[in-house]
């Protein structure tokens, strides 16, 4: 009888069966005061969406700011306020940890953030990824006053709802995707969980996935890459970029150790040593692809057992994921066969157990007296830390190995030393009190994109994981490089392009360090790479030099230049 639902029928005994029902004929309010005005039935009634007087408890939440002052200043929102629903908790125990920016408005929009948030990993959250995040948000609320992407460009205030991808991330993600109800995760931090919570329920809810890894290599394993982007840059550039750097140890190889620069005379063997997570393999699997040596030979016919004299060329060795298996025992096998195959060039492909155990065991059993092995990291392994260590080891020897000397790899290119890092940072130092440190700038950048994305999207009816996808088109095209406007990071600009996303413009953004042109294809910004190197300063300590020049990547170009030497520290 009751179109509006059970939940109107239950208020007959409030009002009495007669007077309701005769007043369903037609609408009975506009607003509250119609209600009060209708007499003495009707007092202390408000009115609802479906323009009926009713107690205010029937409604159920109203107001995201009701929800709030009910739950004791928590943040709670009203998903579908007037229709008998209770307020949603935004903090889940187990599950969501932070909420990062005010909620307080109706028309907030609620971003999610999935990334190590417990245990001892939980800084990788609290100090390294949130904060930046908090910086970017504060800067839209108080330049921007939110985002011109309401009605007839309203503002709507920008949030984020942090959760832990640890514990039980499947019920984290489908708790920001069906009980919050958000159109986009940022992250996940792993390639494992970006796979599997893509296929089992982000992509079929038009949730788009930014997670911080190579989507480039995780692309193959997913079912619909459309709503797969990422902060980070390509990591098939980056393999490009170690192809070139391979190169030239080949000919540091045959010349250091007297071989004939003719590969049918004498070859060089490569081992390659790789993670078994889903992400490191697909990274893995494509530069073993395009990776050369030998007289522009493949990996794979690298691997012949007739390469050489001695049998095959080219070695790759896998080892178990060590979150998920951290016996040491693992590493075992691994460097058992690098040490017997004893290669010139180890590429290491993985995150920080490449430098301890792996390469602190090879080069503790290394057993050929004639060389050592120089070492190309891909930027997993840019771990200055461990391999300081191992440099300070080595350095203690009665007789170094120059091991400072071979080891080199990719780090996308930044201009840590300009004027937008300088300025970003001083920011930062503002609100936190510390000064930022080098990555934390590609969640800053993550922020900015979402954002300019949902103001480029345009009117849509539904802002989802779709129309985002859209709407990042128009903040940084590979298609289409340096079209639009050009957006520095940061809040002075941000009136600025939300004026050219406004009319449906295109904005070239320009992160904190470098800058934006996605590849539509596979939803990945292009970046060039540099290569970093340690040299020894006059202290007998390892120095970093990550500026490019031991080598820089121009991945529009294909092409490797520099000094192929470690600047000598001052």
């Amino acid at each position: 009888m009751v179109a509006a639902g059970g939940t109107l029928l239950a208020l007959l005994s409030f009002l009495g069966s007669c007077t309701l029902i005769s007043d369903l004929s037609g609408d009975q309010c506009a607003t509250d005061a119609d209600c009060s005005g209708r007499g003495a039935a009707f007092a202390n009634t408000i009115c609802s969406p479906q323009k009926i007087c009713v107690p205010p408890g029937s409604l159920g939440c109203t107001t995201n700011q009701d929800c709030i002052d009910q739950n004791g200043g928590l943040p709670f929102i009203c998903k579908n306020p007037g229709v008998g629903e209770d307020c949603t908790p935004l903090l889940k125990k187990d599950l969501c940890f932070n909420v990062v920016g005010d909620v307080s408005d109706d028309n907030v929009l609620i971003l999610g953030f999935m990334f190590p948030g417990s245990g001892d990993l939980a800084f990788l959250s609290n100090d390294l990824t949130i904060p930046p995040m908090e910086l970017a948000l504060k800067e839209f609320a108080e330049t921007g006053n939110g985002l011109p992407i309401g009605a007839n460009g309203t503002r709507r205030p920008l949030a984020v709802v942090a959760c832990d991808e640890l514990v039980d991330p499947t019920g984290a993600a489908d708790y920001l995707i069906n009980t919050i109800g958000v159109p986009a995760i940022l992250g996940p931090g792993t390639a494992g969980q970006t796979i599997q919570i893509g296929q089992d329920e982000a992509f079929q809810k038009n949730v788009l996935m930014f997670p911080p890894g190579h989507c480039a290599t995780i692309e193959e394993e997913v079912q619909d890459g459309s709503l797969l982007w990422s902060v980070y840059p390509d990591g098939r550039v980056q393999a490009d970029a170690s192809v070139k750097l391979v190169s030239q140890y080949e000919q540091r190889v045959r010349t250091e150790q007297g071989l004939s620069p003719d590969p049918a005379v004498d070859q060089i063997r490569v081992a390659m040593t790789v993670r078994g997570d889903a992400e490191t393999q697909g990274l893995a699997n494509y530069l073993q692809t395009v990776l050369k040596f030998n007289g522009d030979k493949t990996a794979l016919a690298n691997s012949a057992n007739d390469c050489s004299p001695t049998g095959p060329c080219f070695l790759r060795r896998d080892y178990p994921d060590p979150d998920f298996n951290p016996d040491p025992a693992i590493f075992d096998a691994v460097t058992a066969d690098v040490l017997a195959f004893d290669p010139q060039i180890i590429i290491p492909v993985g995150l920080v157990e490449t430098a301890t155990p792996l390469l602190e065991s090879i080069e503790a059993n290394w057993t050929d007296p004639s060389f050592r092995p120089l070492y190309a990291f891909l930027d997993g392994g840019f771990n200055p830390d461990p391999l300081s260590v191992a440099i300070v080891s080595d350095l203690a020897l009665p007789t170094p190995t120059g091991l400072a000397s071979r080891l080199a790899g990719t780090v996308p290119y930044g201009d840590y030393g300009g004027d937008s890092w300088a300025a970003f940072n001083i920011r930062y130092n503002a609100l936190f009190g510390k000064d930022a440190i080098p990555v934390q700038e590609f969640w800053y950048d993550a922020i900015y994109l979402a954002a300019y994305a949902a103001v480029g999207a345009g009117q849509v009816p539904t802002l989802d994981g779709k129309a985002l996808a859209n709407g990042l088109l128009k903040v940084g095209n590979q298609q289409n490089p340096g079209a639009g406007t050009p957006i520095n990071a940061g809040p002075t600009d941000i009136n600025k392009a939300f004026a050219a996303l406004s009319v449906g413009g295109e904005i070239d953004y320009q992160g904190v360090v470098s800058p934006y042109d996605f590849d539509q294809s596979v939803g990945c910004a292009k970046s060039n790479y540099t290569i970093w190197c340690f040299s020894v300063d006059s202290t007998n300590m390892p120095v970093l030099d990550a500026s490019g020049a031991y080598g820089f990547y121009d991945y529009q170009q294909d092409t490797l230049t520099g000094d192929f030497a470690c600047p000598t520290p001052p």
